[in-house]
């Protein structure tokens, strides 16, 4: 319709005896017709990448789960073996909040008689992580860092990626685009285990 449109007035814009011309009728479709299509997928592009920084609406309904281990079978005290012995520790589970990675050391965020408490140790998080490989609430929510789901107190985010908040700390504790998926299911097992 544009291009038609667009022939129609050729003789307002253009002062040329052939105007009317199936020639100039089919340059003026095809010219509105190859800039329509650029326009569009221009359009396409903007949209789309307007979604992608919007992400969807936030899903997961979360409530925090109870600050207790669901069993006290285990040993809340854990002995943490490092490569080198003289750094061995041990470490209360139950006051861990969340690990960072820095490299061969990681940081441990821990909350004591309501005080917030930062440790340096010397062994990598994938290490850290191996030996609390028997406390499922114990959740990798991205490369540089795990956290206890039982400390976590508020989730925001949307499909691009949630942000984890703990009680006494104002730190938020980033969970990466592809573990969205795990950390549901691990809250949501972690939910029946408690109700049940």
């Amino acid at each position: 319709m544009t291009g038609i449109s667009s022939f129609l007035i050729r003789d307002l814009i253009y002062d040329n005896p052939n105007n009317w011309s199936f020639n100039y009728l089919w340059e003026e479709i095809r010219n509105c017709f190859i800039a329509g299509t650029f326009f569009y997928f221009f359009l396409r592009l903007v949209s789309f990448y307007l979604q992608s920084k919007k992400g969807s609406p936030f899903v997961l309904q979360f409530v925090p789960l109870c600050v207790e281990t669901p069993k006290k079978d285990t040993e809340p005290t854990l002995f943490i073996n490092t490569q080198v012995k003289q750094d061995d520790f041990s470490l209360n589970i139950d006051d861990l909040l969340f690990v960072k990675a820095d490299g061969n050391y990681i940081e441990l965020t821990r909350e004591i008689d309501k005080q917030i408490v930062i440790e340096l140790k010397r062994i990598s998080l994938t290490q850290f992580e191996t030996q609390l490989s028997g406390y499922p609430h114990f959740f990798r929510c991205h490369r540089a860092y795990l956290v206890n789901m039982f400390k976590v107190e508020k989730v925001s985010g949307n499909s691009q990626g949630y942000l984890l908040s703990f009680h006494e700390t104002s730190d938020k504790i980033p969970v990466s685009r592809k573990q969205l998926d795990s950390f549901n299911r691990c809250y949501e097992q972690l939910k029946q285990q408690n109700v049940a």
